[in-house]
């Protein structure tokens, strides 16, 4: 065999690895084949229980999220539990309760319970701050447990981007009032504005407020007669009863232009892949197919070579 030939056969050897590779990515899960109903018409699930515990996707809030709704429901799912029970940790006051008890009748499943953070504390009414909710599943002598970290305040706000239709953006303020008067918890908003000097804005209807009933309000920046330019606002929530914020207030950074679009202030720290949105699969593919291009190419010249060879060579012989 020739040494050009022997290249020839290498480069087809590493071809169908490749190819094999390739074809292995795109074929499902041996533990998940795909069936139609044409060829199967009962399905046979076989769960293999843990031995101890597990306390698993708690659902309701997210880690870090701000909430402005002092009633919440948590949903979870349990596995070998003999009881679950849920607490509730306020942070700022340091105190603890038991929420929640539940004894499963069933190896498996998933369960919620409510929540209500007012009257938290006796002294308090309105306990704002970092609260810690845990469910803790027992059994077996051993145990599991998952909790999330929130966050709850008086007051939320955020900028509402803009979206396909081209509606401008939003400052959104988002709080829950009251039940009533005199009980303690938000009565209204105000919302100062500072320009990017730290000097606070003054006009007709500024500082802005919003009260009750309003629960959700939207800030339009070209009603204030604003210049373009950067600015901050300080959000900061009040009660009947108190002159002083309830708590410490939501700052947003947002750049105007003059007319009506509002720009937070974020800065861009995406790399160029994930603004590509490309996953490791993406890469091996496009690997693949730039490897089996170059690998004709390269057979496709070599064959060429080849020819030229024995066109010479049979020239020579002439």
């Amino acid at each position: 065999m020739s040494k050009t030939q022997k290249k020839i056969f290498g480069f087809f050897g590493l071809l169908v690895v490749f190819v094999i590779t390739a074809i292995a990515i795109t074929i499902p899960d041996l533990r998940a084949s795909a069936v139609t109903s044409d060829t199967v018409t009962d399905t046979i699930r076989v769960r293999v229980l843990s031995s101890t515990p597990i306390i698993s996707n708690l659902t309701g809030i997210s880690n870090q999220q701000k909430v402005v709704d002092a009633d919440g429901t948590i949903s979870y799912d349990f596995e070998s539990c003999e009881v679950v029970k849920a607490s509730i940790r306020y942070v700022d006051g340091d105190t603890t309760k038991e929420v929640y008890t539940f004894s499963p009748t069933t190896d498996y499943g998933t369960e919620s319970f409510t929540f209500n953070l007012r009257n938290f504390m006796a002294e308090k009414k309105f306990s704002y701050g970092q609260y810690i909710i845990t469910v803790r599943g027992e059994g077996q002598g051993a145990s599991d447990e998952e909790s999330v970290v929130f966050d709850y305040v008086p007051v939320i706000a955020d900028v509402s981007k803009k979206t396909e239709q081209g509606d401008k953006d939003k400052i959104i303020v988002d709080y829950e009032p009251t039940p009533g008067e005199g009980d303690g918890g938000v009565s209204y908003i105000i919302v100062d504005i500072f320009d990017e000097n730290g000097k606070k804005v003054t006009g007709d209807g500024l500082p802005i407020k919003i009260s009750k009933p309003v629960t959700s309000a939207e800030i339009d920046f070209s009603k204030y007669g604003l210049e373009a330019g950067k600015y901050k606002l300080e959000i900061n929530a009040f009660g009947d009863d108190s002159e002083d914020p309830l708590f410490e207030p939501v700052i947003l950074e947002v750049e105007y232009d003059g007319e009506e679009d509002i720009d937070i202030v974020v800065p861009d720290t995406g790399s160029v892949y994930h603004i590509l949105n490309i996953a490791n699969k993406d890469y091996l593919i496009t690997g693949l197919m730039i490897f089996f291009f170059l690998a004709i190419a390269g057979i496709v010249l070599i064959v060429n070579k080849n020819k030229k060879s024995r066109v010479n060579f049979s020239n020579k012989k002439r």
